[in-house]
């Protein structure tokens, strides 16, 4: 254990951060799914491993991964959709994403009846793409092939060290009103 982000406001105190796999349901804890790691370890370093894992445990790739913004980076949603898995929770809010929802038609939005009953108000949903960026580093090897093509075109300069992968997912988007 060793000091980290403390949830309950106590940086006094040893944080442990535990990565827990669970059932749909939520009732059975999966073996081999949970990890304990060190109290400073970030959320959004623990997503991607934590698939991998089940997904060689299970030999399952259609795995579900759920989680806050951080966990949900653009960076883990292209490596859990590489290994056609899928993901479900919030995003950053973006400026990008902000324009997204401005130019969806209203008509776009269907009303969410059992969530408005719950929440006393409103809430809608629409179905729409969305475009992520990352950037990835080269691997040696990639960067030699890049160096090789940029020496065959007579380019000068040294190979990049990143590309940026751009890709798109299908996603749902929840419009509270009373926000």
């Amino acid at each position: 254990m060793e000091f980290g982000y403390s949830r309950d406001h106590r940086p006094d105190r040893p944080q442990v951060n535990i990565g827990l796999a669970a059932t749909a349901d939520g009732e059975v804890v999966l073996p081999g799914g949970s990890d304990v790691h060190p109290g400073s370890t970030n959320d959004a370093t623990t997503t991607v491993a934590a698939h991998r894992q089940l997904h060689t445990l299970f030999h399952r790739s259609d795995l579900l991964v759920t989680g806050d913004r951080i966990m949900q980076s653009a960076g883990n949603m292209l490596a859990i959709a590489r290994a056609h898995g899928r993901f479900l929770g919030p995003v950053d809010w973006t400026p990008y994403l902000r324009t997204v929802v401005a130019h969806c038609p209203d008509e776009q939005f269907q009303p969410l009846p059992l969530s408005s009953q719950r929440a006393g108000h409103p809430i809608q949903a629409a179905f729409c793409h969305l475009r992520f960026r990352v950037k990835e580093k080269l691997s040696d090897q990639e960067r030699q092939q890049v160096q090789a093509r940029r020496k065959q075109q007579r380019k000068r300069g040294a190979a990049p060290k990143y590309r940026e992968t751009r890709f798109r997912v299908r996603a749902a988007i929840l419009l509270d009103t009373a926000r």
